[in-house]
């Protein structure tokens, strides 16, 4: 057989593979064997192409790296590789023709040719060709370059721990602040937006370099995860990895925006349906919406976890607060890792504290972990209790990060549970014009920018509002509001009304006088005739200055 029909040949066999794959998927196989299925047929088709060009040839090897490393592959995904080649000139010739070959599978391939010093050196150079190389795999060659690699890579002066942390943890703010640090964009990239799968990546990529492991279970061992963060990442990992596949299924090619066409498509052929408050695809992007926010915390938890022990750890200081919490190198933490199961309230007091400094106060790791544990005990005699009502007005009329608090509320539980109608809300998604974010991200954009017309930048930009609200004797009573103007979305009917009739009964559970009471539901109620009302005057007042200029 000639080597031009051996290419027909493999492409007719990954054509098939593929086939196959794609059938499996619809018939709702485990995405897990899915993945791994289609990582053997690429390892499967490279070894042989390899032995055509190679034989047993001494000095070189193939090696898959970055996601092909770690065996996790999509339909659309590159296939990433790299020939170790100790003597390149001896293997010039093999090398290009095997690289020719596998380029006429016709897949995105990326690939390096390097000797172990030069991996080095580019490791060394660059955090992505180093994050890559530490997640390759051996598939053929001469299996005696393994460990000289392995040994070369490991050096403590290649990307210890420290540096390599800060620099994946500062290669992910950047990442996140693409998306504006909003995890729940209606039409979001399942690999790169907040809480995608590059997060989870980043979370291994860390574990990986510090323990040398990846194994859910074994980070578990270790104490990095508890057993519920273990659950909500394999979980996520599984579900995103089931949409990814059928993104690229879909596309014919990597895709991993999942807009808005494809999310109907989506939820239709893997079978969400619609009920008489939501439809299929909004059933759809609520699951997915909630395991993007368990994966976030899972991630925030991991660069936080090595934050404090790795890079802090060192030499850490404590400042007390009160008999409950303390501050540990400036983030707030528990004295007793049970005190919110021995006192409940202390879960709303721990936000207040931190709302009344003007600094930016984070939770630590243990605080989050005991928080968790205890959010179960927030049901209906804690939301009736007159203290935890006061603490609860007393964090929206705090001086301080208010809707930083009312955020990580949300993301700890804390806010879907003290108000049953927002977790309701966590994750539904809203098609229309006006919205870019799930109900629940949007309302805490519309409080966020309230509060911003406070300060005194916004003089400049918006002097009307700026006054306004500097006018505004009680201003929590725009932040009630703006937590209850969409909260009936979801539930079928008019959602203006249905949030009206929550904030009513939220303002008399918190001792709110009849005329205060009046105003946010006439704010909830009439939020649409508002908003209609401002974009005609926009209209209006574009169009007066049009004729003005004579246009």
């Amino acid at each position: 057989m000639s080597l031009g029909a051996s290419i027909l040949a493999q492409r007719s066999k990954l054509a098939e593979a593929l086939a196959a794959l794609a059938q499996s998927y619809w018939e709702n196989a485990a995405v897990e064997d899915l993945v791994s299925g289609l990582t053997r047929t690429f390892d499967q088709l490279l070894s042989e192409l390899w032995q055509q060009h190679f034989g047993h040839a001494d000095g070189c090897a193939l090696f898959a790296v970055g996601g092909y490393g770690r065996a996790e592959l999509h339909p659309g995904s590159d296939i990433d590789i790299l020939v170790l080649a100790e003597q390149g000139d001896a293997h010039q010739q093999a090398v290009e023709a095997f690289l020719r070959d596998v380029f006429d599978l016709n897949v995105e391939v990326g690939y390096s040719v390097r000797n172990i010093k030069t991996c080095v050196s580019e490791c060394r150079a660059d955090i992505t060709v180093a994050t890559a190389l530490f997640e390759r795999r051996f598939l053929t060659g001469d299996a005696t370059l393994i460990e000289p690699l392995q040994k070369a890579l490991s050096h403590r002066k290649v990307w210890p721990i420290e540096k390599f942390f800060v620099a994946k943890r500062d290669e992910q703010i950047a990442r996140h602040r693409h998306y504006d640090n909003v995890d729940y964009n209606l039409e979001p990239n399942v690999k790169t937006s907040p809480g995608g799968l590059r997060d989870i990546h980043t979370t291994l990529w860390i574990c990986n370099r510090q323990f040398g492991t990846t194994d859910v279970a074994e980070l578990v061992r270790l104490d990095v995860l508890t057993s519920t963060e273990a659950q909500w990442l394999i979980d996520g990992r599984r579900f995103l990895w089931w949409v990814r596949y059928g993104l690229h299924t879909l596309a014919g090619r990597k895709e991993d925006q999942l807009h808005f066409a494809r999310q109907r498509e989506l939820s239709q052929r893997l079978g969400f349906m619609d009920t008489e408050s939501k439809s299929g695809v909004e059933l759809f992007m609520q699951h997915y919406y909630r395991h993007v926010m368990a994966l976030s915390e899972v991630n925030d938890i991991i660069l936080q976890y090595f934050q404090e022990d790795v890079i802090d750890g060192r030499k850490p200081t404590t400042e007390p607060i009160n008999e409950r919490f303390r501050l540990v190198n400036g983030r707030i933490d528990v004295i007793d890792p049970d005190i919110f199961q021995h006192q409940p309230t202390a879960m709303l007091e721990m936000f207040l504290l931190m709302a009344q400094r003007e600094e930016n106060v984070r939770v630590r790791v243990t605080a989050i972990r005991a928080l968790r544990e205890a959010v179960h005990l927030i049901d209906e005699d804690f939301r009736s209790n007159p203290e935890n009502c006061s603490l609860f007005l007393r964090i929206l009329k705090s001086p301080y990060t208010v809707v930083t608090q009312l955020t990580r509320m949300r993301r700890y539980g804390v806010l879907g549970r003290y108000l049953p109608a927002f977790g309701d809300i966590v994750g539904q998604m809203q098609h229309d014009l006006f919205h870019i974010y799930t109900v629940d991200a949007h309302t805490m954009m519309v409080i966020r920018n309230m509060r911003r017309f406070r300060y005194d930048h916004a003089q400049e930009n918006f002097p009307i509002a700026h006054r306004c609200v500097k006018n505004i004797p009680k201003g929590e009573l725009l932040y009630i509001a703006g937590l209850f103007h969409d909260i009936g979305k979801g539930r079928g009917g008019d959602h203006s009304e249905l949030g009206a009739q929550d904030a009513a009964e939220f303002c008399q559970q918190h001792g709110l006088n009849d005329a205060d009471t009046e105003l946010v539901c006439w704010l909830v109620k009439h939020h649409l005739y508002m908003s209609s009302v401002a974009q005609i005057a926009t209209y209006m007042t574009h169009r007066w200055w049009a004729n003005l200029l004579g246009r």
